[in-house]
């Protein structure tokens, strides 16, 4: 089972691997109800290899949370994180 970890919105990025405004959780509320995606979607947040130019980060809405994700709540929204990207995200601010 996926590991959930409960953030307010406001803690800083010392408290929490990851940080979401109140801008951007308004701002995935927005784009979830427009797009009519469903409210038990999460935002799966990742990184991936980008060759010569670096990391490339990804944000996408999925169905389903993988076994090996990390579940960050923020109020309503959740957000995925696999474990290998959690770690070059970690202090980040979406």
């Amino acid at each position: 089972m996926a590991d959930v970890l409960t953030t307010p919105a406001e803690e800083t990025a010392t408290e929490a691997p990851l940080t979401v405004t109140e801008k951007a959780i308004a701002e995935i509320r927005k784009i979830r109800s427009s797009n009519d995606i469903p409210a038990d979607y999460g935002l799966r947040v990742g990184v991936k290899g980008g060759g010569c130019s670096g990391l490339t980060y990804s944000l996408a809405f999925d169905a389903e949370k993988a076994e090996n994700d990390i579940q960050l709540d923020f109020e309503d929204v959740q957000l995925w994180v696999d474990k290998k990207s959690l770690f070059y995200l970690l202090g980040c601010e979406v």
